[in-house]
């Protein structure tokens, strides 16, 4: 059995790096392993301290750069130590548990030109746990070496293709550095995207790289870099975006079609029932925006005691399960003909200690008899006059049927057969939760034997700044005309908690993160003709230019200055002579970092109006919300017992979009109308799943054409050879 260098490079982070170099110490494996770190220079005393101790003693190999290289420069050295070797990249902010490495090293082995292996990580893109391609937190409740015990066994010698390594824990085996070389110091500087660019060049070569999916390596992340991590960031992009034009598509093509989807879902599924707090299943319709956000509230307010799963219609035929933890992604899928018993089994398997059922619009009669299928209480809230009439509404003045103001039981009524059917289902609940003492006494008419409680919704208020300030910018958005910048501000205002949010009247030249995951919103193509009217429905409280090339003039900077807002805008070219004297004009080095950009975005519109204020901060839930909790949670017991442990569902319960029975709920055209026109999210998503599926399917049958083309051509010379030696023999 051949070593592999384990290369853990230093620089910044003491109590991090002694973390890590002991996590990796103390865990166990068969693999035979040398243990390369290099000190790049640190300018920590207590780091450098720290290593020359443990070299000392034999533990490490130490390798100190006697100026500070980098990053790049320095793994480079480390990789050319022993030539014989793989190796794992690995930061010195990263925790690791037992057997790591031999997951690691067994999934290089799983197949022939395998060039890098990355594990699942809680911050790790592509390979992040719980949520994909987001910055996580491990989940509450659970130790690192208690999730990694978990994936190595429901995981267990899992492998998925990924379109590239990511840095943090990257094992890259020695034939791939060989054939592909190293990484590229010119280009990538002290660091980021040298492993992406790397791992592109492996990929033309026809190397393969794999997420190994029964290992998972804490990550904290940007320790080393700190404040230049963003900068950094953008720079890697801009030169990966010029060398490998298809990189985006590869990345956006496997985000859409998540093939390690189930490698995390049977995670989730563990955790869940492993839980110790009771599971509580909320029966959700899709009807309406109140209901959401009663459900979204009351999830919110019993997230510290309950786990919360949202059942509710996906489609016409189709049911979603959703845990709706602190950072869950957990979503399941059920067709509503054929998996009903496979939903009941599934929900038994976790512990169901209540349904809660929050209408009965919608659902399929199987789900309005799950308390009964699962053995437990049933709580009910009342949102509307669904008990009394099948409309769910009162008439005007009240009166409960059309023509009917006496509101007494008619046996003549329309609804009464309604109140039959629903009569069963109030008189089995435990609870029944009415937000008002008129609806309770409305319900209480024609139901006088039932038990309703009077609690007000609780409300629960957003943490985000509630009015942000709008800065717009006006037409196409190129990387030249400062895509990146307005990127990097959105990003930026976000992670600072800024009351800055970013409005494009026009389109992108290439997608970027939008609204939510940063506050920036992509308005669309508009005619020049219009601008001006609507830039006065924007009613923006601040202008951004932040062209990266000269202008000559811009049209655009003359309809912002005519409303007389503040305008931020790069000092080059043309903008300098025109907004020089403007009072609430500021502009801004064209390379300045994202920070700047937006301080003097925030100071320009605190001069234009300094005595508005913009709230932040959460608004803390009142004593009433936390007594509805307490009140809520007193009555529910421990969670139940499951006899089998957690039932696995088999991969289509995880993705939707690829189950055939949903695939004639709406055609493409349908989904644009509603997603792009009427502005639809879901419908949007499910486009773009749908875009995304027909390209590569698409580039499937390109490729087969091309190879029956080089088939064909190969038949034709053949062809001709045949012919051309039959011509000689007759000769």
């Amino acid at each position: 059995m051949s070593r592999i260098d384990i290369i853990i490079p230093v620089y910044r982070g003491a109590a991090e790096t002694r973390a890590c170099i002991e996590s990796v110490l103390a865990a166990k494996n068969q693999q035979l392993s040398e243990i390369v770190v290099m000190n790049d220079a640190s300018p920590e005393p207590e780091i450098t301290a720290y290593l020359a101790d443990l070299a000392a003693n034999g533990r490490i190999a130490l390798v100190t750069n006697s100026t500070n290289l980098g990053f790049v420069a320095t793994c480079n050295r480390a990789m050319q130590m022993h030539a014989d070797r793989d190796v794992v990249l690995l930061n010195s902010d990263t925790l690791v548990a037992d057997a790591w490495l031999d997951r690691m090293a067994a999934c290089a082995k799983s197949a022939p030109m395998i060039a890098s292996v990355t594990p699942f990580s809680n911050n790790a893109t592509l390979c992040s746990y719980p949520r994909i391609a987001v910055s996580n937190e491990l989940p509450a409740g659970v130790s690192l070496q208690e999730l990694d015990a978990i994936f190595a066994s429901v995981n267990a010698g899992q492998t998925v293709e990924i379109p590239t390594g990511v840095g943090f824990c990257m094992l890259m085996t020695r034939a791939a550095i060989n054939a592909v070389g190293l990484f590229d110091v010119e280009a990538f500087g002290r660091g980021y995207g040298e492993e992406n660019d790397w791992c592109m060049r492996a990929a033309a070569l026809g190397y393969s790289h794999q997420l190994c999916g029964d290992l998972i390596v804490y990550h904290q992340g940007e320790v080393s870099f700190g404040d230049d991590a963003l900068a950094r960031k953008l720079n890697a992009q801009f030169v990966i975006d010029m060398r490998h034009t298809d990189y985006r598509q590869h990345i956006a093509r496997h985000l859409a079609l998540d093939p390690a989807r189930t490698l995390r879902r049977r995670v989730d599924v563990v955790r869940l029932a492993r839980s110790p707090r009771p599971r509580i299943v909320f029966v959700v319709p899709n009807l309406g925006v109140e209901i959401e956000r009663h459900v979204g509230d009351l999830a919110t307010v019993l997230a510290r005691s309950l786990e919360v799963l949202v059942l509710r219609p996906h489609g016409d035929k189709c049911l979603s399960l959703r845990w709706v933890g602190i950072a869950e992604e957990l979503t399941c899928y059920f067709a509503v003909d054929d998996d009903s018993p496979l939903l009941l089994n599934f929900l038994r398997s976790i512990g169901i200690s209540r349904v809660h059922l929050h209408h009965v619009h919608g659902l399929p009669p199987f789900v309005l008899n799950l308390h009964h299928e699962l053995g437990v209480p049933l709580d009910i809230t009342l949102h509307d006059f669904f008990p009394l009439t099948r409309s769910y509404a009162l008439g005007p003045g009240g009166a409960l049927d059309r023509g009917d103001t006496s509101q007494t039981n008619n046996d003549e009524s329309p609804d009464t057969e309604w109140r039959r059917r629903i009569g069963p289902l109030l008189r089995d609940a435990t609870r029944i939760i009415a937000p008002s003492i008129y609806l309770a006494q409305q319900i209480k008419i024609y139901y006088p034997d039932v038990n309703i409680q009077i609690h007000a919704h609780p409300e629960v208020f957003a943490t985000s700044p509630i009015f942000p300030w709008k800065v717009l910018i006006l037409g196409e958005l190129t990387i030249e005309k400062g895509l990146r910048i307005v990127e990097a501000c959105a990003l930026d205002a976000r992670i600072r908690n800024l009351p800055l949010s970013f409005k494009l009247l026009g389109h992108i030249s290439e997608p970027v993160a939008t609204f939510p995951e940063v506050p920036f919103v992509v308005g669309g193509t508009f005619e020049p003709q219009n601008a001006e009217l609507l830039i006065s429905l924007e009613r923006p409280d601040a202008f951004l230019f932040p062209a990266q090339i000269p202008e000559t003039y811009s049209s655009t900077l003359t309809a912002s200055l005519r409303t007389g807002r503040p305008v931020v805008a790069s000092r080059l070219g043309a903008h300098i002579e025109r907004l020089e004297g403007v009072t609430n004009a500021t502009t801004v080095p064209w390379d300045a970092s994202a920070a700047e950009w937006n301080d003097a975005m925030v100071a320009a519109v605190n001069r234009e109006q300094s005595d508005r204020v913009c709230p932040s901060g959460a608004i803390k839930p009142s004593a009433d919300v936390e007594a509805f909790r307490e009140w809520y949670v007193a009555s529910i017991g421990g969670p139940s017992e499951f006899a089998h442990g957690p039932l696995h569902l088999e991969p289509q319960s995880w993705y939707p979009q690829n189950d055939p029975r949903l695939r004639d709920l709406h055609s493409i055209h349908e989904l644009f109308e509603d997603g792009v026109q009427c502005g639809n999210a879901a419908s949007l998503l499910e486009l773009k799943t749908r875009v995304m599926a027909v390209d590569e399917r698409i580039s499937s049958a390109d490729q087969e054409i091309s190879e029956a083309s080089k088939k064909i051509e190969s038949m034709h010379r053949d062809l001709e050879n045949l012919q051309s030696r039959l011509t000689e023999t007759l000769e």
